[in-house]
């Protein structure tokens, strides 16, 4: 085996680590008697290694030296130094032995480190979550008080009015809808107040129909929420009554009697005109 064989095997590095066994030793140590080389490679690995160790050391805790020290006492022989005076020659085989005891220590303060930061990132994310969740009440609660001024800004200026309220009642398709609309003849303006009515899918809306002369006049569409009271309709002129039927989404150009939902009608002007005398 050459000098060059030797050094490509590994074995210079292997000596100096402490890697190699007693037979493996021996044969390293006679063949640096015989290659003034393999001397000078041993001399140059044993400087790299030292460099390495110097520029990539860390200072370690006192509490990790301790345990290290305390690792090692317990395992040395009896007849060395006592355990109060460490030796302060470490042989290859030793300083491995150091250097494994140290990063099984550091692995295991590692991992104990994972484990706290883990916890913590799940609580940092729970704490989101509940964030989260207030921001979002917020919001609608925000939106509902918002609505709800909306509602009062409305019903305030109808206070104004000569309004005659008319009610509206279920048919069939729904017999527990209930809506009263609030009608300020003179202007036309129209309001629909406080619609019992059932919900509907997103493809569908509730339209508005004034009967004008007997014809359905379309009042405006609207979809009924937990938000609002009152929803402002398109202004009619005149009309004999009203009627809300479900249409398409935007509404319809007639309605859709087999699935009118509410209707109601004013009295008669002649009825009313009879009432009075």
């Amino acid at each position: 085996m050459t000098v060059k064989d030797i050094i490509e095997s590994g074995i210079v590095e292997s000596y100096v680590l402490g890697l190699l066994d007693a037979t493996e030793r021996a044969q390293f140590e006679v063949y640096l008697d015989q290659y003034p080389e393999l001397q000078q490679e041993l001399a140059r690995v044993e400087q790299t290694i030292a460099q390495f160790a110097a520029t990539h050391a860390v200072e370690p805790p006192p509490q990790l030296q301790e345990k290290i020290w305390n690792a090692l006492q317990q395992h040395a022989p009896t007849d060395q130094v006592p355990a109060s005076v460490p030796s302060k020659r470490l042989t290859p085989r030793r300083w491995v032995a150091i250097v494994g005891a140290a990063i099984l220590l550091e692995s295991a303060a590692i991992i104990a480190g994972g484990v706290v930061l883990l916890k913590l990132h799940t609580r940092v994310e729970q704490v989101e979550a509940n964030l989260a969740s207030i921001q979002r009440d917020h919001h609608q609660t925000v939106a509902r008080l918002n609505q709800r001024l909306d509602d009062l800004r409305l019903l305030t200026r109808a206070l104004g009015w000569k309004a005659l309220a008319v009610t509206l009642k279920g048919t069939k398709q729904q017999p527990s809808a209930r809506a009263t609309l609030w009608w300020e003849k003179s202007s036309g303006e129209l309001l629909l107040v406080t619609p019992i009515l059932e919900p509907l899918n997103a493809q569908e809306q509730y339209q508005l129909w004034a009967i004008v002369r007997g014809k359905p006049v379309d009042a405006g569409v609207f979809s009924p929420d937990s938000l609002r009271l009152v929803y402002p309709m398109k202004p009619v002129p005149s009309a004999e009554g009203f009627a809300v039927t479900i249409e398409p989404r935007g509404g319809s150009a007639v309605p859709t009697l087999s699935r009118m939902v509410l209707v109601g009608m004013l009295p008669s002007p002649r009825l009313t005109e009879r009432g009075t005398r």
